[in-house]
């Protein structure tokens, strides 16, 4: 017995297919913190590893699940594996994700980023105790 079309379909959703190295890797979107732009490649971030790919980072955000956001020209998250958003320099934020990484939200995609998670960004409402 062979997959159905829909199992088949809703396997490949949840997985990012790229070629790397002449190999074809699927992997977990549920499992990548968060991609980098390096010029003409790609940086993508796990928990177990990081896979270098050459595809622009724009190609890629096409194919990511709708929990990733991007945060700047060359970072986009999986808002999963986002731990804490600290307000940072000029209207910027510091996001840090599940792994202790720091990355950086700039002004310019706080919008989308206020969209998702429903709340301003640069209104503070309480302090944690």
């Amino acid at each position: 017995m062979g997959f159905k079309l829909q199992e088949s379909e809703s396997f490949l959703q949840k997985r990012l297919v790229i070629k790397t190295d002449g190999r074809f890797l699927f992997l977990d979107q549920d499992e990548i913190l968060w991609l980098e732009a390096e010029g003409n490649y790609v940086q993508i971030h796990t928990n177990q590893n990081q896979v270098l790919v050459r595809s622009g980072i724009s190609t890629l955000e096409k194919e990511l699940a709708s929990n990733f956001i991007r945060i700047s020209r060359s970072t986009i998250v999986n808002i999963n594996h986002v731990r804490e958003m600290r307000p940072w320099m000029r209207g910027n934020y510091q996001v840090i994700m599940t792994d202790g990484t720091k990355l950086t939200l700039t002004n310019g995609f706080r919008d989308k980023l206020n969209h998702l998670i429903g709340i301003p960004l640069g209104i503070r409402s309480g302090t944690l105790s």
